[in-house]
C-alpha cells in the first residue's frame, strides 16, 4: 500500500522549514539581453518625449513639462525681465539687432489658422508638422525690452498703458473734431454708420466660434455680447456731447441693434471662392457679410436719408425769408 504524504499546513510548518524552501529558490539573474532591453527601451522613450508635440500634454502639465526639458538641453528658459522699454527714454541707445533668441511661453502669439490671410503653403502645423518647439522662440535685444500686446498713440505721445475703451472713445471723438474744423458743412452731408457686430458661437475667431448653422434671424432680442453694447453706448455718448456743441449735424445711421439680429448672414464657410470654399470648420468668418444682404439695407437707410436731406433743401430753398415778406 502506497503512502501518500499529506500536504503539510504553512501555519503549523515549523519556521526552519520554511526557510529551507525559500532558500532552493533561485532569483532571476540579469542577463545581457535583459540589460539591453531595458536599456533601449529607455533611449526610445526619451526621444519620443522630446520628439512629440507638448500639446497632447494636459493643460496643467504643459508648461512645467516643456520647461523641465528645455532645461536638460541647457537652454534659458527666461520671461521678460526689468529691462529698459525701447520706446521708453532709456531705450533710445538700445541696438534691437544685439541680442539672442530665448524661448518664451507666451508665444506664439497667434495660430496659422486664426489668420486668414495666411498662404496654405506657410500654414506648417495645419500641414501636418507634429511639434511648434519653433512658434516659442522669440528676439531678445540685449539691452532693452521689445514692445508688448496692445499701445494706442495720441498725438506724439505713446499709451502703453490706455484701455482699448478708452482708445475706441478717443478715436471717435478725433473723427468727430476732424468734421468740426475740415468739413465745410455749407456744401456737405455727414453721414456716421455705427459698427456692426459680430456673431461667433462658442468662442471668438481665434477659439473655434461659429455660424455657419444658423440660417433664420432673431427676430426677438438679439443676443449680441455685453461688449458690444458698451462700446455702441461710448458711441452714443461721444454723439450726444458734439450734438450739444458743434455746428455740424451729423445723421447717425444706426444699424447695431437692427444687424445684431442678423445671425445668419455672415460669410462662415463660403469666403475662399468657389474653387476653395467651404473653409475648415475651425476658420469661420462670423464678421463679415454675405451679399447680396445685410449691407443691402444698410444703403436702402442711407438712400431713405438722402432723400429726405434732398427735400429738406428744396423744402427750405422755396421757402420765402422773412426779409422778402
Amino acid at each position: 500500500m502506497i503512502k501518500i504524504p499529506l500536504a503539510q499546513d504553512p501555519e503549523t510548518m515549523p519556521y526552519w522549514e520554511i526557510l529551507k524552501r525559500v532558500k532552493r529558490l533561485k532569483p532571476h539573474e540579469p542577463s545581457l539581453g535583459t540589460l539591453g532591453f531595458f536599456f533601449v527601451t529607455a533611449v526610445c522613450f526619451l526621444c519620443c518625449f522630446f520628439y512629440l508635440d507638448y500639446t497632447v500634454v494636459t493643460r496643467g502639465l504643459r508648461v512645467r513639462v516643456q520647461s523641465e526639458k528645455l532645461m536638460w538641453l541647457g537652454f534659458d528658459v527666461t520671461a521678460r525681465d526689468e529691462r529698459a522699454g525701447f520706446l521708453g527714454e532709456d531705450g533710445e541707445g538700445c541696438d534691437l539687432f544685439k541680442g539672442e533668441w530665448v524661448w518664451d511661453e507666451q508665444y506664439p502669439l497667434y495660430q496659422s489658422k486664426d489668420c486668414r490671410f495666411l498662404d496654405e503653403g506657410f500654414r506648417c502645423s495645419e500641414n501636418g508638422r507634429p511639434d511648434n518647439f519653433y512658434t516659442k522662440w522669440r528676439w531678445q535685444p540685449k539691452d532693452c525690452n521689445l514692445p508688448r500686446g496692445c499701445y494706442f498713440q495720441e498725438g506724439q505721445e505713446i499709451k502703453m498703458n490706455m484701455s482699448v475703451e478708452s482708445a475706441y472713445q478717443k478715436s471717435i471723438e478725433t473723427l468727430i473734431n476732424w468734421i468740426d474744423g475740415e468739413v465745410n458743412i455749407s456744401k456737405t452731408q455727414v453721414f456716421f454708420r455705427t459698427f456692426a457686430p459680430v456673431h461667433f458661437r462658442g468662442g471668438d475667431w481665434r477659439t473655434g466660434g461659429s455660424c455657419h448653422l444658423e440660417t433664420l434671424p432673431e427676430l426677438g432680442s438679439s443676443s449680441m455680447p455685453s461688449g458690444s453694447w458698451s462700446q455702441l453706448s461710448i458711441v452714443s455718448d461721444v454723439l450726444l456731447r458734439h450734438a450739444k456743441k458743434s455746428q455740424v449735424k451729423l445723421e447717425v445711421l444706426n444699424v447695431t441693434h437692427m444687424t445684431s439680429q442678423r445671425k445668419d448672414g455672415h460669410s462662415s464657410l463660403y469666403y475662399l471662392g468657389s474653387k476653395n470654399s467651404p473653409a475648415p470648420l475651425h476658420r469661420q468668418d462670423c464678421s463679415h457679410w454675405c451679399l447680396p444682404g445685410v449691407p443691402d439695407m444698410w444703403n436702402e437707410l442711407l438712400y431713405a436719408l438722402l432723400l429726405r436731406c434732398e427735400a429738406t433743401h428744396m423744402h427750405g430753398s422755396r421757402e420765402p425769408s422773412k426779409a422778402q415778406v
